[in-house]
């Protein structure tokens, strides 16, 4: 199983599954200009950094966030974590992009997590400034109460 599909089974039922094994298909397909014979052949099994994948895109950092929520939440409860977290993406500038959905996969695998979000930065910097952000605290102090895990991955696409 590859790391990408690890990531996908992970996230089941989220959008990334579609998008990350999506990515795969199209980094196998990527083509670059010939390397001089005498590089091909120190590093033939490798494709160099330029052909994986433009420089802007490496930089970018994925946030996903996997939710658990406890038994005795309730549907208005949830439905209030789901509206905050949401939000973030208009509260902080940040964030790139914020997709989420709930968990829709026929596999049985999700063990109990509900919810997806992955959030899109630009560089690490900017996810390491959104961590302490005052409305990402206040975000976590919403979700608390209702939370009984999460997930949390971060990755730059290659």
């Amino acid at each position: 199983m590859s790391t990408r599909y690890l990531t996908a089974t992970l996230a089941a039922g989220c959008l990334l599954a579609t998008i990350v094994l999506a990515q795969d298909q199209s980094d196998s397909t990527a083509t670059s200009e010939p390397a001089s014979s005498e590089s091909a052949q120190a590093d033939a099994s490798e494709p160099t950094a330029e052909a994986k994948t433009p420089e802007k895109k490496e930089s970018m950092v994925r946030h996903l966030v996997l939710l658990k929520f406890k038994a005795n939440a309730t549907d208005k409860q949830i439905a209030t974590v789901e509206k905050a977290f949401a939000g973030l993406s208009t509260k902080i500038d940040l964030v790139e992009d914020l997709e989420w959905g709930t968990d829709n996969s026929p596999e049985g695998l999700a063990q109990g997590f509900t919810h997806c979000f992955m959030l899109t930065f630009k560089s690490a910097k900017d996810r390491d400034a959104y961590l302490p952000h005052p409305a990402h605290k206040e975000f976590v102090e919403v979700l608390k109460p209702h939370l009984d895990e999460a997930l949390v991955i971060d990755y730059s696409p290659k």
